[in-house]
C-alpha cells in the first residue's frame, strides 16, 4: 500500500510532531488538513521518550503502543504509515478499531445484530410519541455517554449536540428512561447478548493488566463518552495520549476533562 506522505510540515505542525511531554493532547483540523497523519508522525518523537524512559529504567517490559481508529476506513493507511515512523524491538504496538480492540479483550456472549437492536427498540418505544429513528439514536446516545449505573442523570442533564427538535423535556425523558432503556437493559440480560455501548462499558470497568503508555485516538469526535473512559482506563500512571478530531466537532463533553487543543 503507498503512503502518502505529508508535505513539508507548518511551524504549527511542527510543534504538534515534536512535542513529546506525556499528557493528553488534542489535534483538531478540517477535513483533509493533514491532522491524522500530524498525530501519526508525531509518534516517532513520543515513543522515542518512552524508549529512553525505558532505557533508564523507569519501564520494565516493553514499550507499549495503542492507535484506534472508530471505523476501517482508513485502518490500512494508518497502520502502514504508525509502523513505518515507529521503530524498535522494545516497542509492543496494536492497531485496531475500537470494536476489534475491545472484543479481544473482554468476555461477551454475543453482540446483538442491527435488526434485533432496533426491533426491541421499536417495541418498547411504540407508545412514546418520537419516531423510530429518533428513539434508535437517543438510547444508543445515552447507553453511550452515562455508565449503567448513572443513567438517570439522562433525566436532567444537558443533552450535548442533540438540536431542539424533538424536544425532550425531563418528563419524557424519565419516559423513555422508563419504558425503553431500562426494559432494553433488562432484555440484553435475558437474552445473554451485548450490544456495542455494553463493549465499551466493560471495558471502561476493567483496569487493563498491561496499560499502554502511548495512545492515538483517530476520528475521536466518533467516539461515545464511555468509549473515551474506556481508553483512558487502559493508560499507565504516566503516559501520552493523543486524540484527533474534527476542527468543527470536539471530543465528547465532560469525557475526560483539561484537554489540550492543538
Amino acid at each position: 500500500m503507498k503512503v502518502l506522505r505529508p508535505t513539508q510540515p507548518t511551524s504549527e505542525q511542527l510543534t504538534v510532531i515534536t512535542n513529546h511531554k506525556p499528557g493528553v493532547f488534542v489535534v483538531r483540523g478540517a477535513a483533509g488538513s493533514g491532522k491524522t497523519t500530524t498525530a501519526l508522525y508525531r509518534l516517532k518523537f513520543t515513543v522515542r521518550y518512552w524508549q529512553r524512559r525505558r532505557r533508564d529504567g523507569f519501564i520494565d517490559g516493553p514499550v507499549r503502543v495503542l492507535v484506534l481508529t472508530y471505523n476501517k476506513t482508513l485502518r490500512g493507511y494508518i497502520e502502514e504509515l504508525t509502523k513505518e515512523q515507529i521503530k524498535g524491538n522494545d516497542v509492543e504496538l496494536t492497531i485496531s478499531t475500537f470494536a476489534k480492540w475491545a472484543t479481544d479483550r473482554v468476555p461477551y456472549e454475543r453482540i446483538l445484530q442491527e435488526h434485533e437492536h432496533n426491533g426491541k427498540l421499536d417495541a418498547l418505544a411504540a407508545a412514546l410519541p418520537l419516531s423510530e429513528d429518533f428513539v434508535r439514536s437517543e438510547v444508543d446516545y445515552v447507553l453511550g455517554r452515562f455508565m449503567p449505573d448513572r443513567l438517570a442523570e439522562y433525566i436532567e442533564c444537558e443533552r450535548q449536540g442533540r438540536g431542539r427538535s424533538p424536544r425532550m423535556p425531563a418528563s419524557l425523558r424519565r419516559r423513555l428512561l422508563d419504558e425503553v432503556i431500562l426494559p432494553f437493559q433488562e432484555w440484553k440480560k435475558e437474552q445473554q447478548a451485548w450490544d456495542w455501548s455494553d463493549l465499551a462499558n466493560a471495558m471502561a470497568a476493567k483496569r487493563a493488566d498491561d496499560p499502554y503508555h502511548v495512545v492515538v485516538v483517530d476520528e475521536a469526535q466518533d467516539f461515545s463518552a464511555n468509549q473515551v473512559r474506556a481508553v483512558l482506563n487502559h493508560v499507565t500512571d504516566e503516559h501520552t495520549l493523543t486524540f484527533v478530531l474534527d476542527a468543527a466537532q470536539r471530543i465528547y463533553p465532560s469525557a475526560s476533562p483539561g484537554l489540550k487543543s492543538a
